[in-house]
C-alpha cells in the first residue's frame, strides 16, 4: 500500500515538473487577469488593463493577446468583445471581436481542466511599445445577456513577437 501511494506521489511530481520546465515563464512584458465576480460579467462594466511599460524593449515589436478563462456553463459557442486599446498609436480604433469558445460540435475549444477552460486569442502583432509609453486596453462583452454567466477571467498578454509561437492560438485548426 504504502509503495503504491509513494509511485503515485513521484508520478505527480516528475509529471509536474515537466509541466512547469515546458512553460516559458519571462517571455511576457506583461499577463495579467480579471476576475469576473461570480462568474457573471455584467454587459455595463468594461475590464481595463493598465499596462505598465517599463519592460519593454523601444526596439522590439510585441503580440498582444487576450486570454479567456470560461467555465462549463457558459452558455455560447461564442463570446463578442469590444476591444478599446490605447497603445499610443496614431489610429487607435475600438475593434468588435468574435471568438470562438467551442467547435460545431459542442467541444470547449483552448485548455482545461475541473470545468473551466483557458483560450489565447491573438489580438495585435507587430505592437511598437516604449518605456515612456502609459497603455491601456478595454474589454466589455457585447452578448445579449446583462449578467453574462460562465466567464472566470480576461486576461491580457503582451509577449516580444518571436516569443508569440508559444501562445496557444484559438482556432482548432
Amino acid at each position: 500500500m504504502k509503495k503504491s501511494v509513494l509511485g503515485a506521489a513521484i508520478a505527480v511530481t516528475v509529471s509536474t515538473m515537466m509541466l512547469l520546465a515546458s512553460c516559458s515563464p519571462g517571455e511576457e512584458v506583461y499577463y495579467r487577469f480579471h476576475l469576473i465576480d461570480q462568474h457573471e460579467w455584467n454587459r455595463d462594466s468594461a475590464v481595463v488593463f493598465k499596462v505598465d511599460s517599463p519592460a519593454v524593449n523601444p526596439s522590439t515589436r510585441y503580440a498582444v493577446s487576450l486570454e479567456i478563462t470560461y467555465t462549463n456553463s457558459y452558455p455560447y459557442q461564442d463570446l463578442w468583445v469590444r476591444i478599446d486599446p490605447d497603445f499610443g498609436l496614431a489610429a487607435t480604433k475600438s475593434d468588435t471581436v468574435s471568438i470562438r469558445l467551442s467547435d460545431a460540435h459542442g467541444k470547449w475549444l483552448g485548455s482545461g481542466v475541473g470545468g473551466e477552460n483557458q483560450l489565447s486569442v491573438p489580438y495585435l502583432d507587430n505592437v511598437r511599445l516604449d518605456t515612456a509609453g502609459r497603455y491601456a486596453l478595454s474589454v466589455r462583452h457585447l452578448m445579449s445577456d446583462k449578467y453574462l454567466t460562465g466567464i472566470a477571467k480576461i486576461g491580457v498578454r503582451i509577449v516580444p513577437e518571436e516569443a508569440k509561437a508559444n501562445v496557444s492560438p484559438w482556432w482548432p485548426f
